[in-house]
């Protein structure tokens, strides 16, 4: 081996030529290239994400232009929630919807309306007040078609209550 002996000038020169090669063989394909690849994924991502604004931005336009030509009425008129839906949501403001025991739909006759069964237990009057004025008074209103109200054995100041109520029809 040549470790024993000196390098001339010539020798070192050489070496040190292959040295800075490899140096700049390493940086050129370790990182210049996978940059380079990086910057073009990049460049790739920023033109996918143009064509989808530019795509959303037609498209706002269009939906807009289509909300200015429907007319306002159109828009007004929306469908109340459902009976059922209206009840549940009625019982857990008022802090009853663990009260509420069941809720069965019932066919009206004549067909276009709604009708629903509804059952609580260990109601209090307060709860059951409010129930029947919020029920009374919402758009549009709903009709208590029947009312059965009793007392709990253990503590009068609870009630069963079934309600029977409907809607349009």
């Amino acid at each position: 081996m040549m470790f024993g002996r000196e390098l001339s000038r010539r020798e070192i020169l050489i070496l040190a030529g292959g040295i800075g090669l490899a140096l700049i063989l390493l940086f050129i394909f370790g990182g210049l290239l996978p940059w380079n690849s990086y910057l073009d994924q990049l460049d790739r991502r920023i033109e996918a994400r143009q064509a989808q604004l530019t795509e959303f931005r037609q498209k706002l336009q269009t939906y807009r232009s289509l909300q200015r030509a429907t007319p306002r009425q159109n828009r007004s008129t929306t469908r109340p929630a459902p009976l059922i839906g209206l009840v549940e949501n009625l019982a857990a403001e008022l802090g009853a919807k663990e009260n509420l025991v069941s809720l069965r739909p019932q066919p009206l006759p004549g067909g276009g309306g709604e009708r629903v069964e509804v059952r609580f237990e260990r109601l209090r009057l307060d709860q059951l007040g409010l129930l029947l004025f919020r029920t009374g008074n919402s758009r549009p209103p709903v009709h208590t078609e029947s009312l059965n109200i009793r007392p709990r054995f253990e503590d009068p100041a609870q009630l069963d209550v079934v309600l029977l109520l409907s809607r349009g029809g």
